[in-house]
């Protein structure tokens, strides 16, 4: 893997080289075994390479070709190498992933992420033809930015190369991107597809091209998609054992393309499904290569005894050891996090994040699980986070739904007879719960922003609740179309992007989640929904295909859901005194009265100060939430 970075004059004029100096200076606080740039004329180009892959040691990035007069820079691993190989009669077996991604654009052009499998974002300047070209993988799980200044193209894998050259005038915030981020007490910070918290910095979103070129004395900026979603065609087998056998060979095609790596392979390990189903799958592919696949899982400290809804799985070690039982190669570890809280790692998260980032509780043990497998020589670390949109969806609304859209309304009504006798649920009490839930929907996606913290003028400004509720409805669903399943996938992608790739560089690892493989997704978005839910069991396509694979004490945990991060409170409690002072500093900087409500900033002081606040779930949630983002405008103001 690699960080990008580079300028390029689309008006031919001399780029000044010390610019990608500064650029590239701008990469070293992040773990790359070796870094170059490269200058002709107008065009600076720079890579910093991780030794991921055993390939990766024969990089030779950036590169210009002089018979093509091209300049190329890529960040990438690459799934499907035996089959480019084989299409490009490359006779070199150990041919770098980077030249391998530039002979496949050569061959066929901008249609070449057809045939591509993998993870990457690269930029192509053609001298010929004076036209630049910025691509990003399937589901921009390699994140790459870019900005226009005076006819010059600066492009990089994260914000700092960008914001270590550009003028200080136009290093502005978006007050839109930030106004929408920090609207909602959720993890979703995307809500606007390519924008960036930054005005003059854009982002190449999932599945997207952006080319450059002059016309006249202006530069013309234009955005094409290559791969959608929501153009998927409904599969149609004939029994559900051949959706379970295609389903058992992508998911294993999905895990075995990303176990490249010469060194260790590590991943972050909870008794849930999704997880459960990658560690089970890759342990045995390590096994036959005798290798071990070490295991992290993120554990509540000793001093939290607070009584949870029994619903939730609070310690998810004994079903981690469930598997380990099953799979000896699996080594597991379980990770404290002792003396760690949401904010004692806040200000170093946000500045190499380089986000007001709102998952504050859960970053602090995934940074620590990096670190921890990092250290033991891992490479690879797999996780498996968006099952939940792919291989473990399926509630009984979904299939109900579609049955009765589709007029099928007996095959709906046996599938709810079915869950009931099941669960032991009355009929009466289901049928109330799906009427509930439909008008939660219609309810929820109006009503929701009733209580926010930002200024009212803000968000009439950029009509962001407009927008927000036209494109982020609940949807979970009955409300959900393909259009508007294929804005909440891209915007998922982008975000999940970002984050792993700033994880990746940081630790000097990557990180792949092969539920979110190209793959695997339209594989899933194909599926008729009565694979997802079947004879009356939800997310049938986990507990019955992987029956087998995964232990049955992980598969027949329904009515339970892990519960990460339950301690969050208890550690901030344990350090109450000295978190208290911080935050109340970090509420007082006049800043954030740019983008927050002084009422609602005044109240949450006010909690702050007199301690009421670890009484209140959601106020702490807000109270975090404005600490990080007052970290990041002080960080990149």
């Amino acid at each position: 893997m690699s960080a990008i970075w580079g300028i390029v004059n689309i008006n031919n004029e001399e780029v000044d080289y010390s610019l990608g100096v500064q650029m590239e200076q701008a990469m070293r606080q992040y773990k790359l075994d070796r870094c170059s740039t490269i200058k002709k004329e107008n065009a600076v180009f720079g890579c910093g390479i991780q030794y991921i892959t055993p390939e990766a040691v024969n990089e030779r990035l950036p590169y210009y070709d002089e018979s093509n007069e091209i300049f190329y820079t890529a960040d990438c691993m690459l799934d499907n190498r035996e089959e480019l190989i084989k299409l490009l009669s490359e006779g070199d077996y150990l041919i770098s992933d980077g030249l391998l991604l530039y002979r496949s654009y050569l061959k066929w052009g901008e249609k070449f992420p057809d045939y591509v499998l993998g993870v990457f974002s690269m930029v192509i300047y053609n001298k010929r033809n004076n036209t630049c070209y910025l691509y990003t993988d399937h589901t921009a799980s390699r994140s790459l930015y870019y900005c226009v200044v005076n006819n010059t193209i600066y492009f990089a894998t994260i914000f700092a190369p960008l914001l270590a050259v550009l003028p200080k005038e136009d290093r502005r915030f978006n007050d839109k991107w930030i106004a929408a981020c920090e609207l909602v007490a959720t993890p979703i910070m995307e809500f606007y597809p390519g924008n960036t918290p930054f005005e003059k910095i854009n982002q190449v979103p999932a599945g997207y091209s952006v080319v450059f070129r002059m016309h006249g004395s202006s530069v013309i900026i234009s955005r094409h998609c290559y791969w959608e979603l929501k153009k998927m065609k409904m599969l149609k087998l004939n029994t559900q054992e051949e959706y379970k056998e295609l389903f058992i060979k992508t998911l294993t095609e999905c895990i075995q393309s990303v176990l490249r790596s010469d060194r260790n392979t590590a991943i972050t390990l909870s008794s849930g499904l999704d997880s459960s189903s990658v560690a089970c799958v890759a342990a045995q592919l390590l096994d036959k290569e005798n290798k071990k696949l070490y295991s992290y899982t993120s554990i509540p400290i000793p001093e939290f005894n607070e009584e949870m809804n029994p619903y939730f799985i609070i310690d998810e070690s004994e079903g981690v050891k469930c598997i380990c039982s099953t799979y000896k190669n699996i080594e597991p570890e379980f990770v404290r996090c002792e003396g760690k809280n949401a904010y004692s790692e806040l200000k170093r998260l946000v500045q190499y994040l380089e986000f007001p980032h709102k998952s504050r509780q859960n970053m602090v043990w995934l940074d620590e699980i990096y670190d921890r497998a990092a250290s033991n020589g891992c490479k690879v670390i797999l996780k498996g986070q968006f099952g939940n949109m792919t291989i473990s969806q399926g509630k009984l609304y979904n299939r109900i739904y579609d049955e009765i859209s589709h007029f099928r309304l007996m095959t709906a009504y046996n599938e709810m007879k079915l869950y009931c006798k099941n669960n032991n649920y009355a009929r009466k009490m289901v049928l109330k719960r799906l009427v509930e839930e439909f008008m939660n929907e219609l309810w929820h996606s109006q009503n929701r922003f009733e209580d926010s913290v930002i200024r009212k003028e803000l968000l009439e400004r950029y009509k962001i609740i407009n927008h927000i509720n036209r494109n982020f409805k609940n949807g979970q669903h009955f409300l959900r179309s393909k259009s508007l399943e294929n804005i909440i996938y891209s915007m998922s992608f982008i975000q999940l992007g970002a984050i792993d790739t700033r994880f990746g560089l940081y630790h000097g690892v990557i990180i792949r989640d092969p539920l979110k493989d190209k793959r695997m997704i339209e594989l899933c978005a194909s599926m008729p929904s009565k694979c997802f839910v079947h004879d009356g069991t939800e997310r049938a396509v986990v507990r019955k295909y992987m029956r087998g694979i995964v232990p049955d004490k992980i598969l027949d945990i329904v009515n339970q859901r892990g519960l990460q991060s339950a301690d969050y409170i208890t550690r901030l409690r344990l350090d109450w005194d000295r978190i208290r002072k911080d935050m109340l500093d970090a509420l007082e900087k006049p800043q954030l009265l740019e983008y927050i409500s002084p009422k609602e900033l005044s109240t949450i002081r006010k909690e702050v100060e007199s301690n009421k606040l670890l009484d209140s779930e959601g106020r702490i949630i807000d109270a975090l939430m404005l600490s990080s983002f007052s970290e990041f405008l002080d960080c990149f103001g």
